[in-house]
């Protein structure tokens, strides 16, 4: 038979390697939901940076028909270099776009 010294010993171990046991569980789980929180602002990130490209080129959109608009109702010439830039920056915006909606799972 152990003697009681030898006893308190050997639960005391098992409890400490038991407590350990948990708190090296918590700490992985812990892991793992700081790098999902991780992921997550990611791709909200990317959601806000695509939504706020879709939002130039709608402003870009109505600017080349205001510009389209005056070259119809005045003079041609003087509004066609406004309407060029805007019709290049178009094209700009929406290969943006391509690339932020590329690594997009949609």
């Amino acid at each position: 038979m152990a003697s009681p010294l030898r006893r308190i010993r050997l639960t005391t171990l098992g409890v400490s390697v038991v407590l350990l046991a948990l708190l090296l569980t918590g700490a992985m789980v812990v892991g793992r939901v700081l790098s999902d929180g991780r992921a997550q602002r990611e791709a909200m990130d990317g959601s806000h940076r695509l939504v706020a490209g879709l939002l130039e080129m709608r402003n870009t959109l109505f600017e080349i028909v205001v510009e389209r608009n005056l070259i119809l109702s005045r003079n041609p010439a003087s509004s066609r270099a406004t309407y060029e830039s805007n019709l290049a920056r178009l094209s700009e915006r929406l290969e943006t776009l391509k690339e932020l909606a590329a690594d997009s799972p949609l």
